[in-house]
């Protein structure tokens, strides 16, 4: 209804909405909201049933395989140095692909936290395929994605399809230690004198490593705070999250959680006709909303930062290791067993190395 109201090309839009709350420690669905409450002749079910595009809100898996693995390279991590320049790759023989940012605008060399913080997309295509586009894809599998056959390269900008249900399991691997939760909506049946039919245990697998989530976990925390998630954004919790836009602005996301809760919002219009607004416009404010009252209402779930992730001074400029007492460069968490090189009058310029 909010929508409606502030912008007039929606007012009589096939307008609609979805949203599923999981307990992000076990998978238990918490909320489910399938389309709009008041429509009682809408029997479509968009949490398991609308498959769209999620555009960023895919990007949190493509950093797992960067900091995890990166195919069979060295790993990266949040200094890396990317570059934001123009991009063309060649899909086959006719066909090229030329991905853009969103504002169309270019900054000729980023850190990766950067990228993720304000959600540039040409050093995510970059950084996918600096690890190989086959890692990628089997890492977004793993979290219960489904590819398409054959794989475009701009399925790590999220030219794939899932639903909201998918896209929040996959999440909850943030809260806990890199396990994702599947979900489940019946806790146990029992006879009508109590004894016990069936119970539903929890069932998780594992999408990336115990540091690996807390620096991914990290960076979503920075997109909230700092980034396109800043309308996400509570007093007094911890946010971390991610929007998501598809291509033409057809689907708004924005997924993310608190405490023992993970929330995913999806915002669109079921013929596909372009929604015209973003992540951040669209479905951020109708995630804090629900977060807003929902929050108070859930137990505590810390994410605590492992022994395996530690913090290290560094050099904005070239991404390399600085002394702990030096007064310039920033603060950054790296893996433990994956620092960067340390910053050398002699490796300055040799080290600092761009992914391009």
């Amino acid at each position: 209804a909010s929508l409606r109201r502030r912008y007039r090309k929606l007012r009589n839009a096939d307008l609609s909405a979805a949203l599923v709350a999981l307990d992000s420690r076990t998978g238990e669905i918490l909320a489910w909201v399938g389309g709009d409450p008041a429509d009682r002749e809408d029997r479509f079910d968009r949490v398991r049933m609308a498959q769209r595009q999620p555009g960023s809100a895919i990007k949190p898996f493509v950093l797992f395989e960067a900091l995890d693995r990166c195919g069979s390279r060295e790993v990266l991590n949040a200094a890396t140095r990317l570059s934001d320049r123009p991009l063309t790759i060649e899909i086959d023989h006719d066909d090229v692909w030329e991905p853009e940012n969103f504002d169309r605008r270019y900054r000729g060399v980023v850190s990766l936290r950067e990228a993720t913080r304000h959600s540039y997309n040409v050093p995510f295509v970059r950084l996918a395929r600096h690890c190989g586009y086959e890692a990628v894809a089997t890492r977004l599998k793993r979290a219960g994605m489904v590819l398409p056959d054959p794989l475009p390269p701009s399925f790590v900008l999220g030219a794939l399809e899932t639903t909201p249900l998918q896209i929040a399991a996959g999440y909850t691997a943030l809260f806990n230690r890199g396990r994702a939760f599947e979900p489940y909506a019946v806790a146990r049946v029992e006879k009508p004198g109590g004894g016990k039919i069936r119970k539903t245990s929890s069932s998780s697998r594992r999408i990336a490593s115990e540091a690996t989530s807390y620096l991914v976990w990290d960076l979503l925390r920075d997109v909230v705070q700092n980034g396109t998630g800043q309308g996400a954004a509570i007093a007094g919790y911890e946010i971390v999250g991610k929007t998501g836009s598809s291509s033409r602005l057809r689907d708004a996301w924005f997924v993310g959680g608190s405490r023992s809760i993970v929330t995913a919002v999806w915002v669109g219009r079921d013929g596909g006709k372009s929604l015209g607004l973003t992540g951040s416009e669209a479905a951020a404010p109708m995630w804090r909303a629900f977060m807003k009252e929902a929050l108070p209402a859930r137990p505590e779930h810390q994410v605590d930062r492992p022994d395996s992730v530690v913090e290290r001074r560094v050099d904005s400029r070239s991404g390399l290791l600085l002394g702990p007492n030096s007064r310039r460069g920033r603060d950054e968490l790296f893996r433990r067993d994956a620092l960067p090189k340390k910053n050398r009058i002699w490796r300055r310029d040799r080290a600092t190395a761009v992914i391009h």
